[in-house]
């Protein structure tokens, strides 16, 4: 709060919040709720391709819900 600019140190390394090292449990829910915004954006989802495991993802929303059992 209160900051107008935005300082970055170029040295620092990325952060990689989806990368593999997130637990199983989490990517799943990410995926989850990825194939759900995608599948109810009635205005651009159809401008923007099906990510390779989204199907995967839909059948375990419809399954588990976001939050699972």
């Amino acid at each position: 709060v209160g900051h107008n600019k935005i300082y970055a140190e170029l040295a620092n390394p990325k952060i990689h919040h989806f990368h593999r090292s997130t637990d199983q449990k989490k990517r799943d829910r990410i995926g989850k709720l990825c194939a759900k915004l995608h599948a109810e954006d009635a205005d651009y989802g159809h401008t923007y391709k099906m990510h390779h495991k989204e199907e995967y993802y839909l059948q375990m929303l419809k399954k588990e819900g976001l939050f699972g059992k």
